[in-house]
């Protein structure tokens, strides 16, 4: 009842404020702009770091798991090609890192997180990842940082038609193609894409042994997916998205097995509906979201078969309103339902309600900025206390500049982590602390050269983290929470561009020193307070260098990861260098991109998961291009 009681009270509040910010349009002058980006995705005292389109073809990488990896420096833990991948960010665990599609929450709620390699990059516009905690304005799960991707109009008169082909090594075939087509109201694109891989490398096996090679690791996966923008005025903003998902994987032996024959079947439908209503001093944004995953694992030796699906809505509702030039207010509601069904949950078939109401407060000045945010959570009949959140960001000049954020986040137990059978703890506790961070950024030039340079420090401490685990005598793994994790760590990052002539000369560096551990002594399982967690490096670094000439460009990436504690035995450090090559050539009708890949270079033996392999040197080649025809105002009427 008193949740019932909250949630009404909450709704109204946010309504009234919405319809009352559509009748006072007189308190405020009419001249002064509309900031139209929620502050929700931009928050002061946190850098974001986004890829466009073009900078995502120039990456050359295939999704997004790849990208974070060799862009951003975030640890990936992979289990091999065409298998499982998650991030790690900061020394958080990947159910910590929330991922949106337009705005909507898509991980496996079952789960808690989402595998990065089924996300293709060419079904994406724009990818944004922020770091640390914002459960303050995105609730439950964003403990480790945010990633975002979205889909992007161009509101022209034009028809285009974008096409990809590539080939690779272990008989990797992709093929993608998109159709835009719209006007300065109206904008539909359609993307289709088929991948299909054997991923049958030969790899080193412990001992003196013949190279062996990767069985049962084929994956195939197709995607289609449906934008569609419409402004039926300057004032309305319409846009519905729907993205259906087929990945079909064998699930290949580790390297002390020799057989394995099993395969996982995964089906996603995502869909959503949103709107913005822009008023005279304010935004109303109102979304509706849909999402329904279906999961078959099957094994014949042994035989093993596990089935799992669940349907997720998601709503929310937020309005945005500014008062003068420099202060804006953000106040909205979020809703979501899931309903599951799953051979784990034996005879239960869970399912779990959730509601989320937060404020933010923006302060914009010429040299500084402030926000101050607030979040209360609610699962079903249990309230989370609220988690406040307070950014700052400052420039004293034009070349320096100094953020600082504070903030406390959460993560509910997933349904997994309550109703699994066996296994499964009803009475976990969620995982809750405080984070800090601080980043100075410096932008330098000399002459035609110029070189951005970020220097900052992260911590954080969360109280009852959950981890799976195998007790002393039992034969199945069981949620725990775990006392507390402290994790912190110094991030540093050096850009430059030299421009020599018709060559352009570019660089990126970037070191990262992170200790994620236990504060307790543990004897099932046995932790002693210091120990670092597993999978999770003390030291990564990185080096990229690119050079481009005229429609020509060439880049080297090369890369650290120091030596992480795995379940079983120690994974030792490695590195690893990619090259690239590509050739543009643009017309005003046709434009074509020629890119050859070469991935580990150096051909190294290593793994990432214990006894999970990883390739050796491999290739990839392939050819974008894309067909524009401006449409005339004749042709359009």
């Amino acid at each position: 009842r008193n949740f019932l009681k909250y949630s009404t009270a909450f709704l109204v509040l946010t309504l009234s404020f919405i319809v009352k910010g559509q009748q006072d349009t007189s308190l405020i002058l009419k001249t002064i702009e509309v900031v139209e980006y929620s502050i929700k995705e931009k928050t002061v005292g946190k850098e974001n770091v986004t890829w466009t389109v073009d900078s995502l073809l120039e990456a050359g990488v295939q999704n997004v798991s790849e990208l974070l990896e060799k862009e951003a420096g975030v640890f990936i833990k992979s289990y091999g090609l065409g298998s499982l991948a998650t991030s790690s960010i900061r020394g958080a665990s990947a159910s910590q890192t929330l991922v949106l599609w337009n705005g909507m929450p898509i991980q496996n709620p079952m789960l808690g997180l989402l595998d990065l390699s089924l996300l293709p990059i060419h079904a994406i516009e724009e990818v944004s990842l922020q770091k640390g905690g914002k459960s303050a304005l995105w609730g439950s799960g964003a403990i480790g940082g945010v990633l975002g991707l979205n889909s992007q109009p161009q509101f022209e008169k034009r028809l285009s038609v974008w096409g990809q082909i590539s080939n690779g090594s272990f008989n990797r075939s992709d093929q993608a193609i998109s159709l835009r087509v719209g006007d300065e109201t109206f904008q539909s694109q359609t993307k289709f894409s088929n991948s299909q891989s054997k991923n049958d490398f030969y790899y080193e096996v412990p001992g003196d042994q013949p190279d062996r090679k990767q069985i049962n690791a084929a994956l195939s996966q197709q995607n289609f997916l449906q934008d569609i923008f419409w402004n039926p005025s300057p004032k309305i903003k319409l846009a519905a998205h729907f993205w259906r998902q087929k990945s079909t994987r064998e699930v290949p032996p580790t390297n002390v097995q020799l057989w394995s024959d099993a395969f996982q079947e995964d089906k996603h439908t995502r869909a959503i509906f949103k709107g913005k209503f822009i008023h005279a001093q304010s935004i109303t944004e109102a979304q509706v979201g849909y999402a329904k995953e279906y999961i078959n694992y099957y094994s014949a030796t042994p035989f093993t078969e596990f089935e799992s699906q669940f349907s997720n809505l998601n709503a929310s509702l937020g309005h945005q309103r500014q008062f003068g030039e420099s202060l804006t207010w953000y106040l909205g509601s979020t809703y979501q339902y899931t309903q599951t069904i799953s051979d784990g949950y034996l005879d239960d078939e869970p399912d779990e309600n959730r509601f989320s109401f937060l404020s933010s407060l923006q302060i914009q000045k010429e040299k500084w900025a402030l926000q101050l945010s607030g979040e209360q959570g609610f699962a079903d009949s249990n309230r989370f206390p609220i988690v406040p959140a307070v950014g700052i960001s400052m420039s004293p000049n034009n070349w320096l500049g100094v953020n600082m954020n504070i903030s406390k986040n959460y993560r509910h137990p997933t349904l997994n982590d309550r109703y699994w059978r066996p296994g499964g703890n009803i009475d976990l506790q969620a995982e809750s602390g405080w984070s800090q961070e601080v980043e100075i950024t410096s932008r330098l030039q000399s002459g035609t050269a110029d070189f951005d340079i970020s220097v900052g420090g992260f911590n954080r401490n969360i109280d009852n983290w959950i981890l799976w685990t195998r007790l002393d005598g039992a034969f199945y793994f069981i949620p725990i929470n775990l006392k507390k994790v402290w994790s912190r760590g110094l991030e540093s990052r050096l850009a430059g561009r030299f421009p020599i002539g018709e060559f352009n000369l570019g660089f990126n560096i970037g070191y990262d020193h992170i200790r994620s551990t236990y504060q307790f002594d543990l004897g099932s399982p046995r932790i002693e307070k210091g120990d670092q967690l597993a999978y999770t490096p003390r030291h990564q670094a990185f080096f990229k260098i690119h050079l481009k000439w005229k429609g020509i460009g060439f880049q080297y990436r090369h890369h650290y990861i120091s030596s992480t504690l795995g379940i079983n035995d120690e994974v030792p450090a490695y590195q690893l260098a990619d090259i690239g090559l590509q050739y543009k050539y643009e017309k005003e009708s046709h434009k074509a991109n020629l890119f050859f890949n070469i991935n580990n270079i150096w051909n190294k033996n290593y793994v990432v998961i214990e006894r999970r392999p990883m390739p050796g040197v491999n290739f990839e080649l392939g050819i974008a291009v894309n067909f524009i025809k401006q449409i005339s105002s004749k042709e359009s009427d």
